[in-house]
């Protein structure tokens, strides 16, 4: 399990770098994205096959589970509008406020930061490491350890690093007293937000009895509210909360997305696991 953890570590804060260091356009970057995603499913293939496994002890399987994976990708939206009614109601500004989404480039953005990531992180922490965990340690501590890997790489320490020099918070015209302002919001964000979608992608994967595609549905359609949002206003409000406002949000966020997503599963699936 740690063998896939440290490739996947290693490969997001080598993009990191290189989102920092390198002049990349958005194309330029969604190739890259693609390409180091394609290297974590080759690693998650090789160590299957090293155990004498294959994709399918993932549980790809979409027969008899067309409802929950459905139930899955509903869930995931709304996991991102549920955020977004809860700014709204915090700051009394529309959340809703969508700017031109650039046609060109929002369709590969979908395809690659939305479908391409939520599966092979799926395939990677919830059909390889949750899995695996869960044999060890039991699926409690196994949903408790995936979720805190998984949260782990989605924070961008280089990126963070970076803001620390001077010379760069002069670039952007920012000071170090806005820098850590913004790396505590971000840091916070990610430790709650993230941390909750490994939980809830996790306990999705064992409901389902451990098929990936449907925690994989929830994902993938979390990531494309998530883009959407990028383009709304939902982020300029965010940042204009205070401290303790914008870390209650969150908490609230994961208790009501949490409620939700049992009370639907035990509504849908009453016998499930």
């Amino acid at each position: 399990m740690l063998q896939l953890f440290a490739v996947v570590l290693a490969i997001a804060l080598f993009s990191q770098l290189l989102t920092c260091e390198v002049a990349l356009d958005a194309n330029e970057g969604l190739l890259i994205t693609t390409a180091f995603y394609a290297l974590i499913l080759l690693v998650v293939y090789m160590l299957l096959r090293q155990g004498g496994e294959g994709f399918s002890n993932l549980g790809m399987r979409i027969s008899g589970l067309g409802t929950f994976i459905l139930l899955a990708a509903v869930l995931g939206i709304i996991a991102q509008f549920i955020w977004a009614i809860l700014l709204a109601a915090a700051s009394g500004n529309l959340v809703f406020n969508f700017g031109a989404l650039p046609a060109e480039t929002f369709l590969p953005q979908v395809l690659v930061m939305a479908l391409l990531v939520g599966f092979v992180e799926e395939s990677a922490f919830r059909g390889y490491i949750q899995r695996k965990f869960t044999a060890s340690y039991g699926f409690v501590r196994a949903l408790i350890l995936a979720s805190f890997l998984f949260m782990i790489i989605h924070i961008q320490f280089y990126t963070y690093y970076k803001l620390t020099d001077p010379a760069v918070q002069a670039a952007l015209g920012v000071t170090a007293a806005d820098v850590s302002v913004a790396i505590q919001f971000l840091v916070t964000q990610t430790v709650i937000a993230i941390s909750a979608l490994g939980i809830f992608a996790g306990f999705i994967y064992r409901k389902s009895g451990q098929n990936v595609l449907s925690s994989a549905a929830f994902h993938i359609t979390f990531n494309v509210g998530g883009l959407l949002m990028g383009y709304s206003n939902a982020s300029v409000i965010a940042f204009s909360l205070g401290y303790g406002t914008f870390a209650f949000l969150w908490m609230l966020w994961a208790i009501l997305v949490g409620a939700l997503l049992w009370v639907a599963t035990k509504a849908i699936f009453p016998k499930s696991r």
